[in-house]
């Protein structure tokens, strides 16, 4: 299949026909040919196209998220999550990649979980932590969310109308009221009268 310059919109679907044996030492690629009906008049000589080429199709094979594999010493390997969370590297033997997943011909089984973020900091037999999923559409906060002010109010008073949470505007009131009784003993709004000077 023929694709235009922004590989989204199709042109064309052809055949295969041949491979040159030749290959450019430049770029280290071979030419291959294909035969196109063109009976739309899609495609011109010197045409910039993306193509793309069905060379097999797997049925029933286990992948794996091309983020989950890790080379090193043990070969190529990923970390499974058990039953218990702990980790163990289980060395796999992969086979084509297509987008972002790897088929694999060994090494792991329908089902098992994988590690694909931290690997960096995993050995084996560490224990890992699996965050609950957040609800569709929902966006996680570490603090309350709290609403406006009004115009003319100021957060942290008894006339606080934010619209926030109510136990936080609760906590607010109190501290705001516990200040002022210490500011005003009398609770006039007036701060404490200076004592008055003692007759020699």
């Amino acid at each position: 299949m023929v694709f235009d310059r922004a590989n989204v919109k199709q042109l064309a679907a052809g055949e295969f026909a041949s491979i040159d044996n030749e290959v450019d030492t430049t770029t280290g690629t071979v030419r291959l040919r294909a035969n196109f009906d063109n009976a739309a008049d899609v495609l011109f000589p010197s045409q910039f196209v993306n193509v793309q080429m069905l060379l097999d199709t797997l049925k029933n094979v286990v992948t794996v998220p091309v983020a989950a594999v890790q080379r090193g010493a043990p070969g190529t390997y990923v970390f499974v999550v058990g039953e218990d969370n702990t980790v163990s590297i289980h060395v796999v033997s992969l086979g084509p990649q297509d987008g972002g997943y790897y088929a694999v011909d060994a090494g792991l089984s329908p089902g098992d979980r994988v590690v694909t973020e931290g690997a960096d900091r995993l050995r084996d037999g560490a224990r890992v932590t699996i965050p609950a999923p957040t609800a569709a559409g929902a966006a996680p906060s570490a603090e309350p969310q709290h609403g406006r002010h009004h115009r003319g109010d100021r957060p942290g008073t008894p006339g606080d109308s934010s619209g926030g949470d109510d136990a936080d505007a609760a906590a607010r009131r109190e501290r705001w009221r516990q200040r002022h009784r210490q500011d005003n003993p009398d609770s006039s709004g007036n701060p404490p009268a200076p004592p008055a000077p003692k007759n020699p």
